[in-house]
């Protein structure tokens, strides 16, 4: 009976770390350079699915999809890197940072281009990101600049280290089966 119970207490352990991990598969990441090192700051706190048909047809679109990211979900592994990443967008004035997935085209098995439209800051900007299905999960990334959403890269310690205008925009999103 003891060793029953044990089955038990394991499957559901392994049940819950299964879902677990199904629930992060989905994150947006904004990835930098600075004259010194890099960053890599997640934010993976939304659960929403991708409403995509996954059929054969060389046209498939989608109504817009919105993605709305609390500015502060954004965890970038290091607590002064985190601020200062949120003091740079403005997370007090500005608390979300919205993606819309405007259209969505299958241009082969599993690529998809989608038109997104990314608000930051109050900035608007649009811009075509190449997606790709694997597993469920639509992987893309897009290089955007501090500079298009009026955000002057930030200087520390008296210019000796300065973060670059480019940044990585990547996204990971589950699809909804």
């Amino acid at each position: 009976m003891k060793t029953l119970s044990t089955v038990l207490k394991t499957a559901v352990l392994l049940l819950s770390l299964n879902l677990l991990a199904q629930e992060k598969t989905s994150y947006i990441s904004i990835n930098g350079t600075t004259n010194v090192n890099t960053f890599k700051c997640v934010n993976n706190s939304f659960h929403q699915l991708v409403p995509l048909s996954l059929n054969h047809s060389s046209d498939n679109k989608f109504a817009e999809t919105s993605i709305n990211l609390i500015v502060k979900d954004f965890d970038c592994k290091n607590r002064i890197m985190t601020n200062d990443f949120r003091d740079i967008i403005h997370a007090e004035k500005y608390p979300f940072l919205n993606i819309t997935f405007l259209s969505l085209d299958k241009k082969d098995h599993n690529t998809y281009k989608a038109f997104v439209q990314v608000k930051m800051m109050n900035k608007v900007k649009k811009y075509f990101v190449d997606l790709t299905l694997k597993d469920s999960v639509l992987v893309g990334n897009k290089t955007l600049r501090f500079s298009e959403f009026d955000i002057i890269p930030p200087k520390k310690f008296g210019g000796m280290v300065s973060v670059k205008d480019d940044l990585n925009l990547a996204v990971s999103l589950k699809v909804k089966d």
